[in-house]
């Protein structure tokens, strides 16, 4: 947004009450011309505008709701731009909190912030437990499904709920994800007359009068995640029979957990990278790359509806549809609205391979990485011919061959799989 207005100031209320404010927040509230925030902000910061019911010397503020939906706030701002503007937040507006929004949307340097204590902090301060090493994850308009990319077994995780995904919701998907014994804390209107605090294990809302639970909608909850998951374990290389592939879980189109920790290796995880997955097949590589990487995003592109519908179930199930899209289609043809990506993998071509990976390493950013994998033999001679187009950027081969057992006992009688070519060239 181009902006020729005064600063905005962004004042985070914290918990408690307008007391903890400083300064230069409270000068900031007192002196506005507009004032933008929920309904229970401006309620709060009413003590400071009015004295003996009286509004104070100035007379010329206007309290604004945030709108909805909330992305025309950048129209509401727009048009309040020349005028002396207070956007109100709760606990502190750059963790989780409309700060982010406001930073992306309307730029840093158009805003000045007053920090608070987050709600977060709080909660854990209330149960006494450190959280420098919790895990912390926002279910504020995300599907609950989300939570199984966070699940593993010893960790502290603190959740930012909502409505849909309030604490009995998190309590079943937690049980029903094999982490019934992890115990946890529900804090509800921290800072408020009305706060509480209860702790519970998460299989006691799985009991027939679950019903009588029930909790303002203003909570955050702590989990300690006691449970075990083979699938939702944290460990890079999932197990093949994790996938939904079939009829037979972790057989047919699938790229085979010993290859598929290799390809991640060469792909890299950078923090806010660009994915592309052409030929995504069931989803693996997507899915693992996408449990590394929280803060970027993958494009999982697949042209076969059958394999679509296996992508989409392990999305769900691994809890990865935040940050892996998916997109039915073939590329190219299908690659041309999306954003320019920091890696690609080729792992099915459609028979056209050689044009594919010309296609994929111009679309790269510079200093992006091209991945792609063969194993018929037409397909080795097209990544040998497409790298010796470029034999003067960085990359590197790797041919694997595996041969496994499940049975300790048939050391023996190892099963062979097909040999893999793996081919990796980086955009000078």
């Amino acid at each position: 947004m181009q902006w020729n207005g005064q600063k905005i100031q962004v004042i985070s209320l914290g918990i408690g009450e307008v007391d903890t404010l400083g300064k230069e927040a409270l000068q900031a509230i007192k002196s506005a011309e507009i004032i933008i925030g929920a309904k229970h902000h401006l309620e709060t910061v009413d003590s400071l505008l009015y004295q003996n019911n009286k509004l104070e010397e100035n007379s010329k503020i206007k309290k604004i709701l945030f709108p909805t939906p909330f992305n025309e706030l950048a129209q509401t701002i727009e048009q309040n731009k020349t005028k002396a503007m207070t956007i109100l937040a709760s606990g502190d507006a750059l963790f989780y909190g409309v700060g982010v929004w406001l930073a992306k949307n309307i730029g840093r340097e158009q805003l000045v912030f007053h920090p608070n204590v987050s709600s977060m902090q709080v909660a854990f301060h209330r149960i006494g437990l450190a959280w420098q090493s919790a895990v912390i994850h926002s279910l504020h308009g995300r599907p609950l499904n989300s939570l199984n990319s966070r699940l593993q077994n010893g960790i502290t995780l603190g959740l930012f709920t909502d409505e849909i995904s309030n604490p009995v919701a998190v309590a079943e998907q937690l049980s029903k994800q094999g982490f019934g014994e992890s115990e946890l804390w529900v804090c509800e209107a921290l800072g408020t007359h009305d706060e509480r605090v209860t702790q519970y294990k998460a299989s006691d809302f799985l009991s027939a009068d679950s019903k009588q639970y029930s909790f303002s909608q203003l909570n955050i909850c702590i989990v300690k995640c006691s449970g075990q998951n083979n699938c939702l374990n944290g460990v890079t290389g999932i197990a093949d029979d994790c996938f939904e592939t079939g009829a037979v879980p972790g057989k047919g189109m699938i790229t085979k957990r010993e290859v598929r920790v290799s390809i991640l290796s060469l792909m890299e995880c950078h923090p806010n990278d660009v994915a592309w997955d052409i030929g995504a097949g069931c989803g693996s590589v997507s899915i693992e790359w996408a449990l590394q990487n929280k803060s970027g995003t993958i494009y999982a592109i697949e042209n076969n509806q059958q394999r679509m519908d296996y992508l989409k179930t392990n999305n769900k199930k691994f809890g990865t549809e935040i940050n892996l899209k998916t997109l039915l289609g073939t590329a190219p043809d299908c690659c041309t609205d999306l954003p320019v990506p920091d890696v690609i993998f080729v792992g099915g071509n459609g028979g056209n391979l050689l044009a594919l990976l010309e296609f994929s390493f111009s679309s790269l950013q510079q200093g992006g990485r091209l991945v792609a994998s063969a194993v018929m033999q037409n397909s080795v001679q097209a990544l040998h011919e497409f790298a010796s187009k470029y034999q003067q950027q960085k990359g590197e081969w790797i041919q694997i061959q595996v041969s496994k057992t499940s049975l300790l006992s048939d050391i023996d009688n190892l099963n062979e799989l097909q040999p893999i070519t793996l081919l990796k060239v980086v955009k000078n």
